[in-house]
């Protein structure tokens, strides 16, 4: 097993709040009101993590909203995240919580406490290298050209 796939494990969502009877009734709420979103999140180990709320105005399904997203924040660098959204018109909502580790940020994190300690860093970054190698790879796969002209000439 590859070292990232190791350090991906498991993210924990719980406690979303607001829920009524684990969501068997409405959060009411006043249409221009903003909808604010509470969870835990955590993560075995020190990888950073993002965080997203996604939400969409609830209809048939048929005529089903596309899903919208709003970056979610520890504020306090706790377990405790939140995040918002407007509710822009009457009608029901349903919303969800969404997070993982964001490996590029743990990358730059570690890489930074070392170098604030005067370790060596060589092999941390070719580690880099490799993950914009990689990350350039997929760009191209996408066809996003700029993208991976970009990421090879950093």
């Amino acid at each position: 097993m590859s070292e990232r796939n190791e350090r991906i494990g498991s993210t924990v969502i719980e406690n979303v709040r607001p829920e009524l009877d684990a969501g068997r009734w409405a959060v009411k709420r006043v249409e221009g009101e903003t909808l604010t979103v509470q969870a835990d999140i955590f993560k075995e180990g020190h990888d950073v993590l993002v965080a997203v709320v996604r939400w969409r105005q609830a209809a048939p399904r048929a005529q089903a909203t596309e899903w919208a997203e709003a970056p979610m924040a520890s504020p306090k660098g706790n377990d405790l995240w939140e995040g918002s959204f407007p509710l822009l018109s009457n009608g029901r909502y349903e919303y969800t919580v969404e997070a993982w580790p964001d490996f590029f940020a743990t990358w730059t994190t570690e890489i930074k406490r070392k170098v604030d300690v005067g370790r060596d860093v060589r092999s941390e970054l070719l580690e880099g290298a490799a993950m914009l190698r990689a990350h350039a790879e997929r760009a191209r796969l996408q066809g996003n050209p700029d993208d991976v002209e970009r990421m090879l000439k950093a």
